[in-house]
C-alpha cells in the first residue's frame, strides 16, 4: 500500500510539470528555433547635396537639378516656396519645371528625411529675363528739318528691357525715350549721316542696334525742269509749282511723292502775273483744271471734290453755281474768288484765295 501511494504522488508531479510547460508555451515562454530578432529602424540619411545650379531664365525650361544622398529617403521637403514655375518631387529631390518671373539670387533648403532622422542641404537659385531682342526696321533714316519724326520705335521680340540709352547725343529738337526706346521730336537743324548704337538692357543682358540718321531740309530733290514758282508747307505735306504750272505734292517726312499733275491756267502767262493754279491748306490742297476747280485730300492727293468753272457773262446770273460753292464776285479788270468748300460728312475746309485776271465775257 505505501508503494501505491508513492507512486500515485510521482504521477501527480509529473503531471503538473507538464502542464507547467504547456502554459509557458501559450504565454510566449521559452525558446524556439523558428523565431527572429526583430528588424533595426534604418539609418538617418546623409551627405544630401545639389550641384551649383546656372542661372535660369524667365520661359526656358531648366535641365532637372537630381540630388544625391547616401541612406534611403521617405520624402523631401522644401523652404520657402520655390520661384514661380519651379518644384520639388517629393519622391526624388529633383527641381524641375520653366520659370515664369524673375527671382534674384536667394538660397532654399532641401530637406531628406525617414523614420530615423533627415538632413538639408541648401540650393541657390537665380532666375533672370529673357535678353532683349530689338530692331528698328531698317537701319537708316532720313529725317526733314522743322518736320515731326514719324514711325522711329522699336520692336522687341525678347524679354522686356527695363532701361534704354542711345550713344552719342542725337541732333538738335530730338528725344531719345529711356522706357521705351522711341524717338520723337521736331529736327530744328540740319544734320550730317550720323550712327547712333541703342541699347536695351534687363536682368539677363542687353542688345543693340545700330541707326543711321540724318536732318536735311525740306526737300533735296523737287523734280521740276523749269524754275520753281511756288512752295507750300503743310504739316507733312509740300506742294511745289513751276513756271510750266506743272505742281507736286510731296510727303516730306518720307521724301516721298504722293500726287502731281499739270494745272490748267485760265490766262497762258498766269504765272508771270501770280495768277498761282494751285494751294495747300492743312488737309487740303486745290488745283485748277481745264473745267473748273479740284478740290484733294493732301494725304494721299485723291479727289475729295470738282467744281466746275462758272461762265460769267454780263447777262449772266450766278444761280448756276454748284449749292457748296460761294464766290463773291468783282467785275471790272480783275476777279476775287472766295470758295467756301464741304467735301465730305467729316472733312471740313475753309479756303480763301484771291486770283487777279483779265476776265473775258462770253
Amino acid at each position: 500500500m505505501g508503494r501505491s501511494i508513492a507512486s500515485k504522488g510521482h504521477f501527480a508531479a509529473l503531471c503538473c510539470v507538464f502542464l507547467s510547460v504547456v502554459l509557458l508555451a501559450s504565454c510566449g515562454g521559452g525558446a524556439s528555433s523558428s523565431s527572429l530578432p526583430p528588424t533595426p529602424p534604418p539609418a538617418a540619411p546623409t551627405d544630401l547635396s545639389y550641384s551649383a545650379p546656372p542661372t535660369f531664365v524667365v520661359g526656358t525650361q531648366i535641365t532637372p537639378l537630381t540630388p544625391t544622398v547616401t541612406g534611403s529617403v521617405t520624402a523631401y521637403a522644401v523652404s520657402p516656396m520655390l520661384p514661380g514655375g519651379l518644384s520639388l518631387d517629393t519622391s526624388t529631390g529633383a527641381i524641375s519645371g520653366t520659370p515664369t518671373v524673375t527671382s534674384t539670387m536667394a538660397s532654399y533648403t532641401v530637406t531628406a528625411s525617414n523614420s530615423s532622422g533627415s538632413v538639408s542641404a541648401t540650393v541657390a537659385i537665380t532666375v533672370v529675363a529673357a535678353t532683349p531682342s530689338i530692331s528698328y526696321g531698317a537701319n537708316s533714316f532720313t529725317l526733314t528739318l522743322s518736320a515731326p519724326v514719324q514711325g522711329l520705335a522699336p520692336t522687341n521680340s525678347g524679354g522686356g528691357a527695363t532701361t534704354w540709352f542711345i550713344n552719342p547725343v542725337l541732333p538738335a529738337g530730338l528725344n531719345f525715350s529711356t522706357t521705351t526706346g522711341a524717338i520723337t521730336g521736331v529736327p530744328t537743324a540740319v544734320a550730317a549721316p550720323t550712327t547712333y548704337t541703342v541699347t536695351a538692357q534687363n536682368s539677363g543682358g542687353q542688345d543693340t542696334a545700330t541707326l543711321s540718321l540724318r536732318v536735311q531740309s525740306v526737300l533735296l530733290d523737287l523734280r521740276h525742269a523749269q524754275s520753281i514758282a511756288l512752295l507750300r508747307l503743310s504739316s507733312s505735306r509740300v506742294l511745289s509749282l513751276d513756271t510750266s504750272n506743272s505742281w507736286i505734292l510731296w510727303d516730306y517726312a518720307a521724301a516721298a511723292k504722293v500726287v502731281g499733275a499739270r494745272a490748267a491756267c485760265w490766262s497762258s502767262n498766269c504765272i508771270g502775273h501770280s495768277l498761282l493754279p494751285v494751294d495747300l491748306e492743312g488737309p487740303t490742297m486745290i488745283a485748277e483744271t481745264a473745267a473748273g476747280l479740284e478740290v484733294r485730300a493732301s494725304s494721299d492727293g485723291h479727289v475729295l471734290s470738282s467744281i466746275a468753272t462758272p461762265v460769267i457773262g454780263p447777262r449772266r446770273a450766278l444761280s448756276s453755281l454748284p449749292a457748296q460753292a460761294t464766290i463773291p464776285l468783282l467785275l471790272r479788270s480783275r476777279l476775287r474768288v472766295r470758295c467756301r468748300l464741304r467735301s465730305a460728312p467729316r472733312a471740313r475746309m475753309s479756303w480763301r484765295r484771291s486770283l487777279s485776271r483779265r476776265v473775258h465775257p462770253q
